[in-house]
């Protein structure tokens, strides 16, 4: 009897040990969420969930909703105990989510938005833009502004203007502290700012602002108290990069020495435990196309003391420093606040999945896990929260996304054998496996120059729907501010591909059928050439170098012939030295053959340093941006090869290749590039063939009024003023749509 009492006490003492246990392993779990921002412009943003020593999900937020995140988010704040905030910038949302990701609101009036604060009850948000929403009304701005949202309702409810481009935001004392950029003062007509505004946060009203005579305070301030790390970018030529540190307690008794400069960048920052500021810092200069990086730990009560003179020093925690400088560009740095333990990430070529460090806290490196494209925002959820248990579930049999990469055959390009990355031995499918991966995973995969090409499949027939768009094809096509605002046509990088189409007639699952090109807008151009063939020739890796200027160290790198007597090279830059020629490939020469469009490439700088390359009006990949509907695809556009219309009832395989043969001087080559694919009627998106000419696509606009317009084009893709255009058929890109119009 005695016996069998000892052996349950033993059984509890056991039971409870083992409880004790996991509550201490619980108490110090690691549970981190990660904002990858992905390319900007391609909607491609991410959400990690890392938990403990791995990573759980690198797409957690479709995970937990079912949809995207949306593109670039850029800031990550917690509110209280069941809310999170999440800025994304080029979506121009603030989304909501619970501590389990679940997606909870979305504040859609603030534009362009940056960093976040909050008091727990509002949410403070810098932004670029010009204009928002409260519920007072439409604000209108001449510089940028700050707004507050109200988390029991999501809306903004007030919004103050203070300098243009706002950046860093944090809260001291009933006090919001704002650091101004004038980050777009290279591209519109004002200075850099060197300020930082302080606004009282119940009022909303300007109190006072401070000029620190630094010029482009950039990016997210850490904050220690009464302390801020605010970085300054510099100007990347005659002004260096170079750090704030700001004391917002003598800033509010008009004190004059409220802030000290320290003479090292600190580009990405962070909070330590015990209050001093880790930082790395970043300077780049455009004379010599070079980085210089920077590792400190900053006391910042010391640095105001020593007004700079001491409270700085390298970091020197276990292996971090030595780990980080092994880096190809380090992104983010981040102390967990609940247990030190430390972390870093490395964006390497900031088109490809970036790494994700982790370190004890006394600095030793627990392991480097992959995430994804640009990853640099973190947040620490309490260790004694919520855990997702990884589980994803679809009631969906087939796939609406590429299933198959069959052939990557990319042209010789500064991307080659980077997007995606070739290792010594890598085969032909070993390639194809690789570009397929990274497709799969919304990665950028490379198309090198003209004719460099890929095919892939999905699992099903993307159907043809009359008069409907039936296929996205993704890429990294941006706009830019800075191209001419007199041009007919949307400009920034636009390296337009043609695509091709194929129907698996033989029901073989192979795509071995005819091809179709789509033939796009500008197909029946007279500066379009059809039946184009370009021959490279694989270079001798080992030959002298003719370089060329400071940005190109190889101007007869690869050679290249035409069927139009014209012959040319494939310039080397400075950027990137791996060989351009694909290694897996053991032919000296490579011969592309196809449709070649007209160069849409403007030096709007007239002396070689601002290149814009145009948009066509529609119909090729990686030629408007992702969000755009102009750059989704209609089966009903399929030519022949003797360019005669067909009908197909659908799509199996789609090939892409770079259209353009073309040089833009210290951007190198143009190519094409792809991160992926959808079947948009598998993922319920109902969108008008923006060239249909059925009667009931037409819209009649009465005396040039329409809503929710954005931008009207004519039916060469010409940006019109409709109230001043003549009578005729037009195309309106509205903010739910693009579809033709007749005006009367």
């Amino acid at each position: 009897m005695k016996r069998n009492q000892f052996k349950v006490y033993s059984l509890r003492f056991i039971v409870f040990g083992l409880l004790y246990t996991l509550a201490q392993i619980t108490s110090a779990q690691e549970r981190i969420i990660l904002l990858n921002e992905g390319i900007w412009q391609a909607d491609n943003g991410r959400m990690t969930y890392f938990e403990d020593d791995h990573v759980v999900s690198n797409q957690w937020f479709r995970d937990q909703n079912g949809y995207k995140i949306g593109d670039t988010p850029n800031d990550i704040i917690q509110i209280n105990d069941n809310l999170i905030a999440i800025a994304i910038n080029w979506s121009n949302i603030v989304q909501f989510i619970t501590p389990d990701g679940k997606a909870v609101a979305a504040t859609e009036d603030i534009p362009n938005n940056r960093k976040l604060c909050t008091d727990g009850k509002y949410v403070y948000v810098t932004s670029y833009g010009h204009e928002c929403v409260t519920t007072d009304g439409v604000k209108q701005f001449n510089k940028g502004y700050v707004a507050k949202i109200d988390v029991s309702t999501f809306k903004v409810v007030a919004a103050t203007e203070v300098g243009y481009e706002p950046e860093g935001i944090a809260l001291y004392k009933g006090h919001l502290f704002v650091a101004n950029t004038g980050g777009y003062a290279f591209e519109e007509n004002h200075e850099y700012e060197t300020t930082v505004s302080i606004l009282n946060a119940e009022t909303m009203e300007v109190i006072k602002t401070v000029d620190t005579h630094q010029i482009n305070l950039f990016g997210k301030m850490s904050q220690s108290g009464r302390y801020l790390c605010i970085n300054s970018s510099g100007d990347n030529y005659e002004v260096p990069a170079a750090s704030i540190i700001f004391d917002c307690e003598k800033a509010l008794q008009d004190e004059t020495d409220c802030y000290v400069r320290l003479d090292y960048a600190a580009t990405y920052n962070c909070t330590m435990l015990d209050g001093r500021f880790l930082a790395i810092g970043s300077r780049f200069s455009f004379y010599t196309s070079e980085y210089t990086f920077d590792y400190n730990i900053i006391d910042p009560a010391e640095v105001m003391h020593s007004q700079g003179a001491s409270g700085s020093t390298p970091i020197q925690i276990g292996s971090i420093m030595d780990d980080i400088q092994k880096m190809d560009t380090p992104y983010g740095i981040y102390v967990n606040p609940y247990t030190g333990y430390i972390y870093a990430t490395d964006a390497g070529s900031f088109a490809a999945a970036g790494q994700l460090y982790q370190w004890s806290p006394e600095g030793q490196l627990l392991g480097k896990h992959k995430v994804y494209i640009n990853p640099g925002h973190f947040l620490a959820l309490p260790p004694n929260g919520q855990h997702f248990n990884g589980h994803v579930t679809t009631d969906s049999v087939q796939s609406p996304y590429i299933n198959k990469v069959y052939e990557y055959r990319p042209a010789p390009g500064q991307f080659v054998n980077i997007l995606p990355k070739y290792e010594e031995g890598d085969t032909w499918e070993d390639m194809a496996h690789k570009a397929q991966e990274n497709l799969t995973n919304d990665e950028v995969v490379s198309l090198g120059g003209y004719g460099g090409y890929i095919i892939f499949g999905f699992d099903h027939m993307v159907e043809n729907h009359e008069g409907k768009m039936d296929f996205h094809i993704l890429g990294n096509a941006s706009y830019a501010n800075t191209s001419n605002p007199d041009a007919s046509r949307k400009g920034g990088s636009c390296e337009s591909g043609v695509v091709m189409v194929s129907y698996d007639a033989n029901g073989n699952g192979v795509p071995d059928d005819e091809w179709y090109e789509l033939a796009g807008s500008e197909y029946g151009s007279t500066a379009t050439i059809h039946n184009y063939r370009i021959t490279y020739y694989r270079p001798d890796e080992t030959k002298e170098r003719t370089p060329g200027n400071s940005f190109l160290n190889d101007t007869t790198y690869i050679r290249w012939t035409d069927n139009q007597g014209q012959q040319g090279y494939v310039s080397r830059n400075t950027f990137h030295n791996q060989p351009y020629y694909p290694q897996w490939l053991h032919e000296d020469e490579m011969v592309f053959e196809g449709t070649r469009l007209a160069d849409n490439y403007v030096d709007e700088s007239g002396k070689g340093t601002n290149y814009v390359l145009y948009a066509y009006p529609w119909g090729y990949a990686d030629n408007h941006p992702n969000q755009d509907d102009l750059s989704k695809m209609n089966i009903d556009w399929a030519v022949d090869s003797n360019g005669r219309r067909v009908h197909l009832p659908g799509i199996h395989f789609v090939k892409v290749y770079t259209a353009l043969n073309q040089s833009c001087g210290w951007l190198g080559e143009t190519s094409t590039e792809i991160q992926g694919a959808s079947d948009l009627h598998l993922l319920g998106i109902d969108i008008d063939d923006i060239w249909s000419s059925e009667e009931s696509a037409i819209e009649k606009i009465e005396n040039g009024k329409s809503s929710n317009r954005m931008d009207v084009y004519d039916l060469n893709g010409r940006v019109v003023d409709i109230q001043s255009a003549p009578a005729g058929i037009y195309i309106e890109r509205r903010t739910n749509g693009v579809r033709k119009v007749l005006k009367r």
